[in-house]
C-alpha cells in the first residue's frame, strides 16, 4: 500500500472479492465519458496539479477556460473528481492512479510530455506576472525561457490580487517544485521557488519558503550552476533572517557572494550585498551595513536587463535607516525627504512607509514630538493596508508611543505601545531594533499591564492615510 505504483493491484488482489476491484468500477465511470472528458482525465493526472480548476484544466489540456470548466464539472458529475468547492476540484489519490495508468496506456509520451512542460511553464511565467505587483519598482527577474506557442498568462492589478492568485494555486505551486525535482527538471525546481518567495515572505508562510528552498538549493546543485546557487544562497539567507537565526543566514549570504562572483555577475552581487547590509544592520553594525548598501548601490545596473530599481531603492531607503541608527540623525532626515519626492514614486509601496518611520525618528530626535507623531501616524496608516509587513507595523507603533508620551498622552501612548509589544512578541528579538533607539533618545515604554485595563488591539491612525509601507527593516534584495 505504501508504494504508489502498485497500490491499486493491492486492491485489486482476488481475496476480498470482486466487489473491491477498483480498477473495474473506475474504468465503468471512465468508459461512459466522452473522448474530449476522458482525454483532460488522463492529462490532469500527468501534471502535479493539485487544485483543479479551469484555469489548470485549460493550461493541462489545451482548450479554453469555458469548455474546461463544463469537463470538469463532468468528471464531477461521474464522480472520478471531487468538488472542494465551487469550481474546485481533487483527485481522490486511488482515482489519480488510476488515471495516470491510462494516460500512460493511452498518451503518446510527447503528448504527456507537452502537457506537463506547459503547466510548469504557466506556473513560472504566471508567478512572474504575480511577483511583480508585490515588489515594486521595476526590480530583476528570474530568466525564463519564451513560454509554448498559444499559452496564455493573465496581469494582475496590484499586490492584493496577486495575493489572491497565489493563494488559490499555492498548493499546486508547491506540489510543482516537488515534482520538478524528482523528475529531474531542475531548472523549473530552483526558479519556481525563486519566484515564489515574495508570497511566502508577505503571507508570512516562513516554514514553507525554507522547505522550497532547501529543493531550490539541491536542484541548483545538481545543475552545477554558480549564479543559480548563488541566487538560491541569498534568497535562503533572507528566509533564515524572517526566521530568527542570523548565524545561519549570514552563512548563507557569504557562500551566496563567492558564487555570483565566480559566476561573473555584479549585478546579482549588489543583491547579495543589499542582503548582507540587512544581515549587518540587524546585527546593530551599521557602520559595516552602511559599506555593503554603498558598495551594491555601486554594482547595480541603473538600466538595462538587469536594471533592479527594487534593490536600488531599498539600499538608498535603508542608508536613511543606518543613518538614524548612526545618529546622524539630519542626515537621515534629509535622505528620507528627498527619497519621498513625488517623482520617485515611493509613496505607493513598502518603501514609503519606512521613510515615514525615519523621518519619525529624526523629528523625535530633534525634539519635535508633533511632527514626529505626524509621520509615524501616516506610516501606521499604509501598513493597516499592508499585507505582509507586522514587524514595520510594529516599529510604526512603537514610533507613535514615544511621539504620544512625549505630547503628554499617556493612555494613547500605552495603547499603542501595548499593540506594538503584542506584535513584536511574535517576531524574532532582531526586529526590536528601532525601539533600542527610541530609548536611547529618552523613550520609557509604558507599563503594558495595567491593573484593570484590558488589552486593546492596535488603535487605526487618524492621521491622514499616505500610500507607502516600510523596511527599516531591511527586505530582501532580488
Amino acid at each position: 500500500m505504501a508504494a504508489e505504483g502498485t497500490r491499486l493491484d493491492v486492491l485489486d488482489e482476488d481475496g476480498d472479492g470482486p466487489s473491491v476491484r477498483l480498477r473495474t468500477v473506475f474504468a465503468l465511470s471512465y468508459r461512459a465519458l466522452d473522448e474530449g472528458a476522458a482525454r483532460l482525465f488522463r492529462l490532469l493526472a500527468t501534471s502535479p496539479a493539485v487544485d483543479l480548476s479551469a484555469p489548470v484544466a485549460e493550461v493541462v489540456g489545451g482548450q479554453d477556460a469555458a469548455g474546461a470548466a463544463r469537463v470538469l464539472r463532468r468528471l464531477a458529475n461521474s464522480h472520478l473528481l471531487t468538488e472542494q468547492a465551487a469550481g474546485r476540484y481533487r483527485f481522490h489519490d486511488l482515482v489519480r492512479l488510476f488515471a495516470a495508468e491510462r494516460g500512460r496506456d493511452q498518451e503518446s509520451e510527447r503528448s504527456r510530455d507537452r502537457a506537463r512542460d506547459r503547466w510548469y511553464a504557466w506556473c513560472l511565467h504566471q508567478s512572474a506576472a504575480a511577483t511583480g505587483p508585490l515588489l515594486v519598482p521595476r526590480r530583476s527577474r528570474v530568466p525564463l525561457p519564451p513560454p509554448p506557442e498559444g499559452l496564455r498568462t493573465t496581469a494582475f492589478d496590484g499586490a492584493e490580487e496577486a495575493l489572491r492568485w497565489y493563494d488559490g494555486q499555492r498548493a499546486n505551486l508547491l506540489a510543482t517544485v516537488g515534482h520538478a525535482f524528482e523528475h529531474r527538471n531542475d531548472e523549473v525546481a530552483w526558479k519556481l521557488p525563486a519566484l515564489v518567495w515574495p508570497y511566502l515572505h508577505r503571507s508570512g508562510r516562513h516554514a514553507e519558503r525554507l522547505a522550497l528552498g532547501r529543493t531550490a538549493l539541491a536542484a541548483a546543485r545538481r545543475l552545477d550552476d554558480p549564479l543559480a546557487t548563488g541566487r538560491t544562497l541569498n534568497d535562503q539567507g533572507h528566509a533564515w533572517s524572517t526566521a530568527g537565526d542570523l548565524p545561519r543566514a549570514r552563512r548563507h549570504y557569504e557562500q551566496a557572494l563567492d558564487h555570483v562572483r565566480a559566476a561573473g555577475a555584479p549585478a546579482v552581487e549588489g543583491q547579495v550585498l543589499a542582503n548582507l547590509g540587512g544581515f549587518r544592520f540587524f546585527s546593530g553594525d551599521y557602520a559595516e551595513a552602511a559599506e555593503h548598501f554603498e558598495d551594491a548601490l555601486r554594482l547595480l545596473p541603473a538600466d538595462g536587463p538587469d536594471a533592479d530599481d527594487w534593490t536600488v531603492r531599498l539600499c538608498e531607503v535603508s542608508l536613511a535607516s543606518v543613518y538614524a541608527f548612526l545618529g546622524r540623525f539630519e542626515a537621515a532626515r534629509a535622505r528620507a525627504e528627498r527619497l519621498l519626492a513625488p517623482e520617485l514614486g515611493l509613496h505607493e509601496g513598502i518603501l514609503g512607509c519606512s521613510l515615514r518611520n525615519v523621518l519619525g525618528v529624526a523629528h523625535y530626535a530633534a525634539d519635535r514630538p508633533d511632527e514626529a507623531l505626524r509621520h509615524f501616524a501616516r506610516s501606521l496608516a499604509v501598513s493597516w493596508r499592508t499585507t505582509g509587513f507586522p514587524d514595520q507595523q510594529a516599529n510604526s507603533l512603537a514610533g507613535l508611543a514615544a511621539a504620544q508620551q512625549a505630547l503628554g498622552r499617556p493612555a494613547a501612548a500605552r495603547r499603542s505601545w501595548t499593540a506594538a509589544l503584542d506584535l513584536y512578541r511574535q517576531l524574532p528579538a532582531h526586529y526590536r531594533a528601532p525601539v533600542t533607539l527610541l530609548t536611547s533618545l529618552g523613550f520609557t515604554p509604558p507599563d503594558t499591564d495595567p491593573p484593570t485595563a484590558p488589552r486593546p488591539t492596535a488603535p487605526r491612525p487618524t492621521a491622514p492615510r499616505p500610500t507607502a509601507p516600510l523596511p527599516a527593516s531591511p527586505l530582501p534584495a532580488r
